[in-house]
């Protein structure tokens, strides 16, 4: 047995957690194709969506903090995309910002502290979110927040902001609050689903030692393929390794070497490719 046919048994041997339906995941990609589609300009959105049964009502974008959110709409939902991080001084500046603030919320009566950048970024365009989607939700659609990265934190501030958002969709998202952003997502009682693939290094930042934590228990994606829901810690820790022990590392600039897996799993292409083998 090769060293990769030797780590595929260890994962069978302590495989744990039950697997999303196939049904669950092949209707999540949905939503992860118009998280990709957030990314594109307006035409290629557009036709993006189509593919997939949906067409792009609004653009919504803020230029002082680079927030970006597209909607979508069917027969039946609504969806707010929101688009992750792009290679520009005011996303990166967003990311940084790891400071907290106190941000209400309708669910609590208690402030939830949250990420600065993020929070930054979503009430830069919750209004506009807010009146277009609500524009959009007629005839009984239900309305669905989705993103990428930092889209996806976009998404569950959206969830915790707004009652009339029913579902949460993330892929390779950050962590927005403190542990405070449990007890809000809970109340607001919306289904949540968070996806996380192999090595991707940006749902463990912001770090717990600087008092971030999810609201919302990973549904964690392996390189099996298979769809772990509710993943415990040391499961998502063992699919972790694997990833970083059965590829080559690569050396970065300076010579020293360094697992690029931790950066090529947040491809957002890639979640959809896991969910694929999964849903299968």
């Amino acid at each position: 047995m090769n060293f990769i046919g030797l780590t595929n048994a260890i994962d069978d041997a302590v495989a744990g957690g039950q697997d999303v339906c196939q049904a669950t995941v092949r209707r999540d990609l949905t939503y992860q194709r118009l998280s990709a589609a957030a990314y594109q300009n307006e035409d290629v959105a557009s036709q993006d969506a189509r593919a997939v049964g949906f067409r792009l009502v609004s653009h919504i974008h803020d230029v002082a903090t680079g927030a970006d959110a597209m909607i979508f709409v069917n027969a039946l939902e609504v969806v707010i995309a929101f688009r992750g991080t792009q290679r520009n001084y005011a996303d990166i500046l967003t990311d940084l910002k790891f400071s907290k603030r106190d941000y209400w919320t309708p669910y609590s009566g208690a402030p939830v502290q949250i990420h600065r950048g993020f929070l930054a970024q979503w009430l830069s365009i919750q209004e506009r979110v807010f009146q277009q989607a609500t524009a959009a939700a007629t005839d009984g659609r239900r309305i669905v927040a989705t993103g990428h990265s930092l889209g996806g934190a976009l998404a569950v501030l959206a969830t915790i902001s707004w009652r009339l958002v029913t579902a949460c969709i993330t892929f390779g998202a950050p962590r927005v609050g403190t542990s405070q952003i449990r007890e809000a997502i809970e109340l607001c009682a919306a289904e949540c689903r968070r996806y996380v693939y192999g090595a991707d290094i940006v749902p463990i930042v912001p770090l717990l030692a600087l008092g971030f934590r999810h609201g919302i228990r990973p549904t964690y994606l392996t390189r099996g393929p298979r769809a772990i829901a509710a993943c415990p810690l040391w499961r998502e820790l063992l699919g972790r390794t694997r990833s970083l022990l059965t590829i080559k590392w690569s050396k970065s600039w300076n010579w020293c070497p360094v697992p690029t897996r931790v950066f090529t799993d947040h491809r957002l292409g890639n979640y959809g490719a896991a969910m694929r083998g999964a849903a299968q």
